[in-house]
């Protein structure tokens, strides 16, 4: 019979929870995309035009890009590292920005998806690297206030003359996205790390069960092993006691008696 090679298994993957969340970020950013590019469909299926929607393709194909590389990379065995992930965000911050810019600007109602970074980040990441990532959102929101490309789709009132009262609108929902980043990044990032801290705790205080078991157990089997080990000494010391008790014992042998029974005392 001819022998066949066995390829060993390989081992099987470590969990690693922050590639975990690297994946879980990617999920979310898939979804945003898959909106914006239900949008542009919905535009070309009703203008029937794409002349303005080079720059918005543009930045949906780098971004799918930049997703489906980073999805590679979650499958790779290194640690992803609070910096790589800190990069993902400010990744995610520049390509909505780069969205937003071509769809309105702040007129945009997706807008409000600068806020799911600066959660992602408060959950996740250090206080400094949240800060750095609410400090990059609201920079791009006040950017696009008044640097963007018009899009007829989000901006009606620009045509129905409720210009001014639409700027106090969008002035209204900067504050607004103000005051949330930052309720999000001192409470949740606090919150995050309370959580943080508990975990830690509750992790010290199994590893001290353990240890207390361990030692017990250790305890329970030098006890009864020396409970086992008692009754023979004990018969032992009473049978050398009764022959150290007779006159007629040889010395040599009374001796040897004797050093005995000091041991088994």
């Amino acid at each position: 019979m001819r022998n066949v090679k066995t390829i060993p298994a390989s081992p099987p993957r470590a969990y690693s929870p922050s590639a975990d969340n690297l994946r879980t970020l990617l999920l979310i950013r898939g979804i945003a995309l898959l909106g914006q590019t239900a949008v542009l469909g919905y535009v070309v299926a009703s203008s029937r035009t794409t002349a303005s929607l080079s720059g918005i393709t543009a930045s949906l194909v780098f971004m799918a890009a930049i997703t489906m590389a980073s999805l590679w990379r979650t499958t790779r065995p290194w640690p992803v590292a609070d910096r790589e992930f800190l990069a993902q965000l400010l990744v995610d911050v520049a390509g909505w920005s780069a969205l937003m810019y071509f769809t309105g600007g702040a007129n945009n109602p997706f807008i409000s998806y600068y806020v799911v970074p600066v959660v992602i980040a408060a959950a996740v990441l250090p206080w400094s690297h949240t800060w750095l990532v609410a400090g990059a959102s609201v920079l791009a929101y006040s950017v696009l206030l008044y640097i963007y490309r018009p899009f007829p789709l989000f901006t009606p009132h620009a045509a129905m003359g409720h210009g001014d009262g639409a700027n106090v609108h969008i002035l209204g929902m900067w504050f607004n996205f103000l005051f949330s980043v930052g309720l999000i990044t001192f409470f949740v990032v606090r919150m995050a790390a309370i959580l943080r801290r508990q975990e830690e705790t509750v992790a010290a205080q199994r590893e001290e069960r353990l240890r207390d078991d361990q030692i017990m157990a250790v305890a329970g089997l030098a006890a009864g092993t020396a409970h086992e080990l008692g009754t023979p000494l004990s018969t032992m010391l009473v049978v050398v006691d009764e022959m150290l008790a007779r006159d007629g014992l040889p010395d040599d042998l009374r001796q040897d008696c004797s050093v005995l029974r000091d041991q088994l005392l």
